[in-house]
C-alpha cells in the first residue's frame, strides 16, 4: 500500500512538470519557422516545367552564383524554342518556399514526455524490486507497468499539444536564332555531327569536358538543337544569373538531365510540373501534389490603384498563393501543381528525366530537420527503454535480485534497446537540411508596413521633393530601414524598384508570398487613390 501511494504521488508531481513543458518551450515559436534549405556541398537545381497541348515551357536557372561574367552553359532541347525570355532572379526560389511540404516541427514537449515517461517507469521498477525483496508488496510488475501507462494515457489526453504534427551553317552547325534575354546572349544552334557541336562551343568560349562528348553526340543523332547562354560583356557586375523561361513543341514533357550528369557530381534537383494531371517521375519523390484555381490577393495596398499578376490559390491549402509572375502566367484554372525532388548521382542522370501522368491526389509529405529528427527518436528510444526495463524486472522478480543486480545485469540491454528503436525510428524520418525562416519573414512584415506607411503620407501631404527621393527619405526615416533594399533582383518580400514613365513613375514592392504589387505615381509624386 506504501509502495503504490509513493509511486502515485511521484506520478502525479511529474504529470504537473509535463503540464508545464509546453508553455515553457511556447515563446517564440514565430521565429522558428522553418521552410527547406539547400544541402551544403551539393549543387542544386531548380527547375519549372509547364507541359500543355503539346508546347513545354521550360523555366531553368544555373546553380553558379557570384559576378562571373565568362560564365555560360548549354541547354539539350528536343526541338527549336517558339519563345526565349529573361525571369526575375528569386522566381524560383520563391515558388521552392510557397510550394512546400510540411515541415515538422521539434518536438520538444513529447521528448519531455518521453523522458519523464521513461524515468518513472525505471524508478517504479527498481522501487518495486526493492520492496519484492523487503517482503513488503505483492503488486506485480505488470500491474505496476498497467498503472503507469494509464496514468500518462490520460495526462497525454488532457495535454493533446505533446503530441506535434506538423541562322547560317558555320563548321557544321547552324545557327536557328540568337537573342539578347537578360544578362545572357542566347543562340540556339544545331550540329550535324558532335564533334561539330563540340568546335563551335570551344570556338565560341564554352568548355566542353571529354565527358560530354558521347552525351551531345546522342542529342545531334536524336535531332536535337542546343541553347548556349553566355552572360553579355555589358551585364558585368551583375550578381544574380537568372532564370530563362523557354517554350518549346514537344510530344512528351522532359527535363534534359544527361549534360548535367555527364561530370559525375550529384545533384539536388527540386522540378515543379505544371500540367492537367500529376506528374511523376523515375527516382524522385513527390513532395507535394495539390490544383489550383484563380483567386485574389488580399495586399496591404488596398487603397491605391494597383496591378497584380494572376494570381492561384491551392484547392488543398487555400492559403498556398502563387502570385509569382513568371509561374502564374503558365498556370490556369483547374491545372496540377506537383513538385518533384530528388538527390540524383551520376547514374540516374544517364537518361533524360521523362515525365508520367497519374490521376491528381492532393498530398504533402511531412519532412524533418535533423534536430526535429534526433528528438523523435531520443522520444521513441526513451519509450522503449522504459518499456525493455520493465520487461527485465520480470525477472529479475523472478530470481528475487536486488535493484542493484537489477541495474548491473540488466541496464544495459535496455539501454540498447532503446538505441535499437530509437535508430529505428530515425531510419524511417526523411530529413533534409532547413533554415529558419521566422525573423525574415517579421521583417518582411515590418518593411511592408513602412511602405503603406509612406504611401499614405504622400497621398496626404504633396511632396516638395521629386517622388524616388521623397519616397526614399521616408523610408529611411523608418525603423525598419535595414530590411528595405531596392534594386533589380527583388530577393524577398518589402524589396522595391522605381521605374520612370511618361506621366511618373511606377512603383513596384514585393508583397508576401513573393507577389509583386505595382503602383503608378503621378507626375507631382502622389501615388493614385483607388477610385480615382
Amino acid at each position: 500500500m506504501n509502495s503504490a501511494r509513493s509511486l502515485l504521488s511521484r506520478v502525479l508531481v511529474l504529470v504537473l512538470i509535463i503540464c508545464s513543458v509546453d508553455s515553457v518551450f511556447a515563446d517564440g515559436k514565430f521565429f522558428r519557422r522553418l521552410e527547406v534549405a539547400d544541402e551544403p556541398g551539393i549543387r542544386a537545381q531548380r527547375a519549372v516545367i509547364a507541359f500543355k497541348d503539346g508546347i513545354e515551357t521550360l523555366i531553368v536557372q544555373s546553380d553558379v552564383e557570384g559576378e562571373d561574367t565568362s560564365y555560360g552553359w548549354l541547354l539539350p532541347l528536343p526541338a527549336k524554342p517558339t519563345s526565349i525570355e529573361p525571369c526575375q532572379a528569386n522566381s524560383l526560389n520563391a515558388l521552392g518556399g510557397v510550394v512546400q511540404p510540411e515541415i515538422a516541427d521539434t518536438p520538444r514537449s513529447f521528448l519531455a514526455f518521453s523522458i519523464v515517461f521513461m524515468l518513472i517507469l525505471v524508478a517504479a521498477c527498481i522501487d518495486h524490486v526493492r520492496l519484492k525483496a523487503r517482503g513488503t508488496v505483492r503488486t506485480s510488475p505488470a500491474r505496476v507497468l498497467l498503472g503507469v501507462v494509464v496514468v500518462l494515457l490520460l495526462a497525454m489526453l488532457l495535454l493533446p499539444s505533446l503530441i506535434i504534427t506538423r541562322g547560317g551553317l558555320s563548321g557544321g552547325v547552324d545557327v536557328l536564332q540568337t537573342v539578347k534575354a537578360g544578362v545572357y546572349d542566347v543562340t540556339i544552334i544545331k550540329g550535324q555531327t558532335g564533334e561539330a557541336v563540340r568546335d563551335w562551343l570551344a570556338s565560341n568560349g564554352f568548355a566542353s569536358p571529354p565527358s560530354a562528348s558521347a552525351i551531345i553526340q546522342d542529342y545531334v543523332s536524336s535531332g536535337w538543337c542546343f541553347l548556349a547562354a553566355k552572360v553579355s560583356p555589358e551585364a558585368s557586375g551583375t550578381s544574380t544569373h537568372h532564370p530563362l523561361k523557354v517554350a518549346f513543341p514537344t510530344s512528351q514533357a522532359v527535363y534534359p538531365l544527361q549534360l548535367t550528369g555527364s561530370d559525375g557530381d550529384p545533384v539536388r534537383l527540386d522540378l515543379f510540373v505544371i500540367a492537367d494531371r500529376r506528374a511523376s517521375a523515375a527516382a524522385m519523390r513527390t513532395w507535394v501534389c495539390d490544383s489550383y484555381g484563380r483567386g485574389e490577393h488580399y495586399h496591404r495596398f488596398e487603397e491605391f490603384v494597383c496591378e497584380v499578376p494572376p494570381i492561384y490559390k491551392g484547392r488543398q491549402r487555400p492559403f498556398s498563393r502563387i502570385g509569382i509572375p513568371a509561374v502564374s502566367e503558365l498556370m490556369w484554372p483547374g491545372c496540377v501543381v506537383t513538385r518533384l525532388h530528388a538527390r540524383l548521382d551520376a547514374s540516374d542522370m544517364r537518361e533524360d528525366l521523362s515525365l508520367r501522368w497519374l490521376a491528381p491526389k492532393p498530398m504533402r509529405v511531412t519532412l524533418h530537420g535533423l534536430g526535429g529528427a534526433v528528438a523523435w527518436s531520443a522520444a521513441v528510444g526513451a519509450i522503449a527503454l522504459g518499456l525493455s526495463f520493465a520487461w527485465f524486472t520480470r525477472t529479475a522478480v523472478k530470481r528475487g535480485w536486488s535493484w542493484q543486480m537489477l541495474i548491473r545485469r540488466r541496464l544495459v540491454f535496455a539501454v540498447l534497446a532503446g538505441l535499437l528503436m530509437g535508430a529505428a525510428r530515425y531510419a524511417t524520418l526523411e530529413t533534409v537540411p532547413m533554415k529558419a525562416t521566422g525573423r525574415q519573414e517579421l521583417r518582411s512584415m515590418v518593411a511592408l508596413s513602412a511602405h503603406r506607411h509612406a504611401l499614405q503620407q504622400l497621398a496626404a501631404n504633396l511632396p516638395e521633393s521629386p517622388f524616388p527621393v521623397a519616397y526614399r527619405d521616408l523610408l529611411m526615416a523608418s525603423e525598419s530601414s535595414e530590411a528595405l533594399q531596392e534594386g533589380t533582383d527583388l530577393d524577398k518580400p518589402g524589396d522595391f524598384k522605381i521605374e520612370a514613365t511618361d506621366g511618373g513613375w511606377r512603383l513596384t514592392i514585393i508583397d508576401w508570398p513573393y507577389i509583386p504589387i505595382t503602383i503608378p505615381i503621378s507626375s507631382d509624386g502622389t501615388p493614385q487613390a483607388a477610385g480615382v
